[in-house]
């Protein structure tokens, strides 16, 4: 963001992405479509974190892409590229960024849904016994 501003790469929507990263963003989103993604080993849960400490975390994250976002305010988002972290040498528009980042999010909510509605049914089907 800091060098898109430094060389002037700006503009005002609505921005034009491809297609390929729509369909990424698409393929990320809630509810978990066609097939599974595995995390790079770098994203992967923290197995025994408590849960205050990763709520806190979480917030913390989504404090610093909130700042990301409003620091981005005037730039090209279409233009502005950025490095994703699943592969050397991949790119994608910082606007596209922005929104597999809430896709990502919105598909975790929508899990961390699908596991408390298994556990109010399977608390129900035992209390039925």
């Amino acid at each position: 963001i800091d060098n898109a501003r430094a060389k002037g790469i700006t503009g005002r929507g609505p921005f034009q992405y491809g297609l390929w990263s729509g369909w990424f963003v698409k393929s990320m989103d809630a509810p978990v479509k066609r097939f599974k993604v595995s995390a790079p080993g770098a994203y992967l849960p923290h197995v025994g974190k408590d849960l205050q400490e990763t709520l806190a975390e979480f917030l913390k994250i989504q404090n610093e892409v909130t700042e990301l976002v409003k620091s981005a305010d005037g730039l090209d988002l279409a233009r502005v590229k950025v490095r994703l972290p699943i592969g050397p040498g991949l790119k994608m528009s910082l606007g596209r960024r922005f929104q597999l980042l809430a896709a990502h999010d919105r598909r975790h909510f929508w899990q961390a849904r699908q596991v408390i509605q298994s556990i109010d049914r399977s608390n129900l089907s035992a209390s039925s016994t």
